[in-house]
Order: structure tokens, then sequence, then C-alpha cells
């Protein structure tokens, strides 16, 4: 029989909290006790391991006291030094050194840091920034305060790079790993940026609830991609939300280079694309329903009895089963034995395919993945209503699709008229101050769409796509250089997806995970004393496939001088 769970219980009484709430002074004066009679006891001190066990309340307790711990307080004792009078306690001391944790955003090479472009910003104005290759700043007022939350009087540097390639971000040694719900994945970007500022080399902070607006120029103008936020802290990306894309017509090949716009339209222009984004990104989403598979006999089950109100996918089944998946390498049956105090139910690996169970009993805590199952009788029933299900969802989906499209048409025929109100009009004249307020309407001839950010804290944002990548088990690989046979220590590893565009970086050469053989297109890249090495596709294809662990890897003259040459030795 399955344990069975209410996940919808009613909150205990204050009866019954009068009742017992004196029950952990109890069970600790009853452990005191029974070490007390054990040390007294000598027949207790001839077993290793020795067990108490009563009962109180109706509840069972059991104290194990090893032979060793009462043996090592014995000792203790004689151990204790009288010296005039007074007692006087030896202490051993412990030498012990951390060493610094590396540095999280770390570049393998100084020549191949990006470098920053620094904006001047009066807090009391705020600003409106164009930055090189078309993105779009938006500074507040009074956005800047110091680290006890006042807003900053004057002048604010304003410090800003963005990334659009994998050697750019491998250069600047952004990880673009991503580790979620205990899995891996590597992010294959559409656009990145960092931000900062700082006061008269003070670092400054941004007001709560007052963002930046980053309109990001993007070189990608796909809807597959979202918005995630570095934390150096965690050392982990971390999901801000989804990523819709605006793309804007091209310029007309026979139009002339005009002036820049002026502030004023410069302004609705953005605000144009900012609500359209917003009206866009809050259409909602409609839940795509799962179909529970069948129990598989023999394999253990846990029943929960409640609402399932945060999980909509299977509120539709009835006797919904929940298997243990055998991933758990911590399930025993004893785990059914236990009356658990607590139990919560979260979003597993796959979402509606699996869920995490949680289970407690006081400081116990024991997590399972498990999948949604039915029984034989309930599963053919529950196809047929799955079906309809199905069907209701596709239909809410191409409803979903046709308002995006009608919304990103009627944008563009605003923007088309904006742009003709601008072109109608006589050239402006320019603003004397020419600093974080210039505006420039043309944009780069490879930017495909815009991308919207809310900059809340300071630091690295990214629009990625996350991919799983099949992995082989980790290695101690050798790298030998191609021309002189000499052995090549690395300082950093990086494994180049030329397919997916993403990149897996190990800073642990005694430690690499290898993609799996014969899967998708790699290179590789290694960096060692102020050098790079490289390892083309043809060969490293090979070594992974023969199963080898021996890398040749060619000397790439003049690769860690610029950006550009270390795109070359990379064939990116």
């Amino acid at each position: 029989m399955e344990p069975s769970f209410n996940i919808n219980r009613p909150p205990v009484s204050d009866d019954e909290i009068e009742k017992h709430k004196n029950f952990d002074a109890l069970v600790a004066q009853f452990k005191k006790q029974s070490l007390k009679k054990a040390r007294g006891d000598e027949s207790w001190w001839k077993n290793k391991k020795v067990q108490y066990t009563s009962v109180i309340l109706g509840v069972t307790v059991v104290c194990t006291v090893t032979w060793q711990s009462l043996n090592q307080q014995q000792k203790s004792k004689t151990n204790q030094k009288a010296t005039n009078g007074s007692i006087t306690t030896t202490k051993t001391r412990h030498n012990t050194t951390t060493k610094p944790a590396a540095r999280y955003v770390a570049p393998p090479l100084a020549s191949l840091d990006k470098k920053r472009t620094s904006y001047k910003v009066n807090n009391q104005e705020g600003a409106r920034i164009v930055h090189p290759g078309a993105t779009r700043i938006n500074v507040p007022k009074g956005v800047f305060v110091d680290k006890k939350g006042e807003e900053i009087i004057g002048e604010v540097t304003v410090e800003y790079r963005e990334f659009h390639e994998l050697p750019e971000i491998i250069g600047a040694g952004i990880p673009m790993r991503h580790d979620s719900a205990g899995r891996t994945h590597h992010l294959e970007t559409a656009g990145m940026f960092e931000i900062r500022a700082q006061k008269d080399g003070e670092p400054v902070m941004l007001k709560k609830n007052v963002p930046i607006t980053v309109d990001l120029a993007s070189r990608n103008r796909e809807d597959r991609f979202y918005q995630y936020y570095l934390d150096t802290v965690s050392r982990n990306w971390r999901y801000t939300g989804p990523d819709v894309p605006v793309t804007e017509k091209p310029a007309r090949a026979h139009a002339a280079p005009g002036p820049a716009a002026p502030a004023n339209e410069s302004v609705k222009r953005d605000s144009l694309l900012h609500i359209y984004h917003t009206r866009i990104s809050r259409l909602p989403d409609p839940v795509k329903p799962s179909m529970p598979a069948k129990h598989r006999k023999g394999r253990p089950t846990f029943v929960l009895e409640g609402s399932y109100d945060e999980f909509p996918e299977l509120a539709a089944f009835d006797n919904v089963l929940f298997e243990v998946g055998p991933e758990n390498e911590n399930y025993t049956p004893e785990l059914h034995d236990i009356t658990w105090s607590d139990i919560k139910i979260s979003q597993g690996t796959v979402k509606g395919h699996n869920y995490f169970l949680t289970l407690i009993y006081r400081n116990r805590k024991e997590r399972l993945l498990v999948y949604p199952v039915l029984k034989e009788k309930d599963y053919e029933k529950a196809r047929a209503r799955h079906n309809e299900r199905l069907a209701d969802y596709e239909a809410k989906l191409d409803e979903k699709k046709k308002k995006e499209d009608a919304l990103r048409k009627e944008l563009e025929e605003k923007q088309e008229a904006l742009a003709q109100a601008e072109r109608s009009k006589k050239e402006p004249k320019r603003s004397s101050t020419a600093d974080a307020r210039i505006e420039n309407n043309r944009m780069s001839s490879s930017v495909q769409a815009r991308r919207l950010f809310q900059v809340t804290n300071f630091g690295i944002y990214n629009s990625d796509h996350p991919h799983s990548i099949e992995t082989a088990s980790a290695v101690v690989p050798d790298f030998v250089d191609a021309e002189n046979k000499r052995v090549v220590k690395p300082e950093v590893i990086y494994i180049i997806d030329h397919v997916r565009k993403t990149v897996i970086t190990s800073n642990d050469p005694s430690n690499v995970i290898f993609p799996a053989k014969g899967k998708a297109d790699y290179s590789m890249c290694v960096v060692s004393g102020g050098s790079v090495y490289t390892c083309d596709r043809n060969s490293f294809a090979f070594v992974l496939n023969e199963g080898g662990r021996t890398f040749s890897v060619k000397r790439q003259e003049g690769a860690g001088s610029t950006i550009g040459d270390f795109r070359k030795a990379l064939d990116l």
C-alpha cells in the first residue's frame, strides 16, 4: 500500500500545541539521565554499542551511546591538570590556511579582455545614451545612490560593454555554464552586456525599484532566448524572465544619411518599443497538459492527497501516483515506514514531466525525484481526457501567436508613421551637451532585433538559450605541442561547440568534462604561459572517438594580442 500524504492539512489547534510544547525539554532530560546511567553502569562499558529505549508521551526515543564516545569523555577528565588550585585544559591549536577563491569572471589573458566605454551622467538630470552598435541606455533621474542609500549629487561615470561573439566572451573570462534543478546547461548568447557605475573611484548602487533600461541591439532575431543575470556570489546564471525580440525594418537602400533624431523623437521610439515589448511578454502562456505514464509494477510510489492548484497539469487526473525515479540513490524502503511531519512538492528537472518530493521529519529531510503515473484502470480513462485538453491547448497556443503577430504588426506600422513624421521635419539643432545625451538613430547593419532589459543591479546580463550537452565522464587530458613535441600544461581549457555556439570551460586541467563521442562539431583552445594553443575539429573528433586523452595542439602565434587574431585562431 502506498503511503498517503495530505498536502492540504488544517492548521494545528492551540490546545494541541499547549499539550506538547514541553516535549523537547522532556527528551533532553531523558537523554541526560540515560547518559548518566550509562557512565555509572560498568556492564554498559562491555558493549561496543548500547541502545537505550523509552517511551515519552507515546513517542519512542532511541538514545545511542558508543563505548568510544564514553571512553573519550573519561580520558578528557584525566587530561585536566591541577595547577595552583585551578584547572587548566590543554588545547590543540590547528594551523589552517585558506586559499582565496579564484575570480569567477577571469580573463585568460589581459590583452583579450574587452574594454569598457565610459559615459558621464549627471544624476540630477539622467541621460539617454546610444552606445556604438545602436544599443540605447535610459538612465532615470536620481537613480544612483551610495552605500547608505542616499542619492548621489553630481556626475557619475557609467561603464558599459557588450558581447555578441564567443571569442569576446571567452576573452573576457565570462562563464557560460548554467546549473538548474540538478542539470547542467551551456548557454548560447543572442547578446550580452555588462554595466556598472562609479563616482570618484568608489562603486555606486541603484535606487530600489528604479531600473536602468537597456535596449540591447542584437544580431539575432530568433525568438527562443531567455534573460539571465550573472550572480557572482552563487556563481551561477539567474533566470530573470522571457526575452521577446522586437525586430526593426532595415533602412531603405536609397535613403540618404541624415542627422541624429531630436531627443523627444528618440524618447517616443524607445517608449513605443517598451510598451509593445511589455504587452507581448505579458500575453499568458497556455499550460500544456501532460499525460502521466502507466505505473510500472514493482516501482515504489507515493500518494498525495490535497489540492493541485500550483500544478494544473495534474489537476485533470484522478488517483495520480508519484513513482520514485531510479536515479534516487538515497531511496530506501524505510522511507515508507516513517510518519513524516511535512511534505512538499515542487517542480522537477523537466517541467510537467517530473517533480521533487521533499519529506520532512524534525531535522531530517529527504528529497526524491518522482514521476506522475496512473494505474492501468485509470490510464485509459485519462488518455481520452488528455487528448481533449491537448486540442484545447493547441488552439490557445495558436490564439496567442496571432495576438503576438498582431502586436508586432501594429508596432511596425507605428514605427513607420513615426519615421515618416521625423523625415518630414527640418534638421534640428545639435544639443550643446554632447556627452551621455548623444542620440543616433542609425542602427548598425548587423543589428537584427532589439531586446529590452530592466537593470536593477549592476553586473552582467545575457539573452541566452540553454543547451543540454551530452557529456562523457571526466578525464585527465594530456596536451603536446605539435611543433616541438613538448608537454603543454594548460591554465584553462575551452571546448567550443561550433554548431550550438557554446563553450565548455574548465579551469581544472585534472578534471575535464568532454562531450560524448560523435556528438556535434567541436574544437579546443588551451591557454598556457601567455600563449594560445588550438586543437582543430578533425583532430579533436579523432581523439574523442578513439577514446584517447592525448591531444596534439598547435601554438597560434600572436593569437593572444587582439580579439581579431583570437577569433581567427579559433576559426569563429
